[in-house]
């Protein structure tokens, strides 16, 4: 009986545990979200707000970069996945990462750490048609999630992809030159 218990429980907290393939990527009433805080130790609020505004503009994709009181917005236009850099290829990634996409950031920044809030991401999708080609805009609610935005697709593809997507996010947001100047 107590082997019986045992499985059913592992195999319950298994499929709570399953309900989010990705480590930055959540739902957040019915959109989907990227969201990843940043711990940078001994830094603070000032250095980082900084820091970012020297970053952000030089990033590919990355337009509009604005600061009012240790929060930074901007907007990623047309920035597509590089997939390749992650050990993607062309045949074995999901297609819409070849199509550029859209949004909007907030970094809310704290002494010692920073919060990367991605919304309102939306592909630019490339669509052959008998009349040559069409840009049809869908949001990545469509891509990834189902059950009306309550939940993520669960294919193996598409759960690839997204990772691609935090590993691309996570790049242009880690702050790349950090001095001491305690020395």
């Amino acid at each position: 009986m107590k082997k019986i218990i045992t499985i059913i429980i592992f195999l319950t907290s298994g499929i709570c545990f399953a309900q989010n393939p990705y480590n930055y990527l959540k739902i957040d009433n019915g959109q989907l979200v990227y969201e990843c805080i940043f711990n940078i130790d001994s830094i603070s609020a000032g250095k980082i707000d900084t820091l970012l505004q020297q970053q952000l503009p030089t990033a590919k994709g990355i337009t509009n970069v604005q600061s009012n009181n240790g929060v930074i917005t901007c907007s990623i236009v047309d920035l597509i996945v590089n997939y390749k850099k992650y050990g993607g290829t062309a045949m074995g990634t999901a297609m819409f990462l070849n199509d550029p996409f859209t949004a909007n950031v907030s970094i809310q920044i704290k002494d010692g750490k920073y919060k990367v809030t991605v919304t309102n991401i939306v592909f630019n999708l490339v669509v052959p048609t008998a009349y040559g080609i069409s840009h049809v805009k869908q949001a990545a609610e469509t891509t990834f999630l189902k059950n009306s935005s309550t939940e993520f697709k669960t294919r193996d593809k598409l759960i690839e992809a997204g990772k691609y997507m935090e590993l691309q996010l996570n790049d242009i947001f880690t702050i790349k030159t950090i001095q001491k100047t305690d020395w």
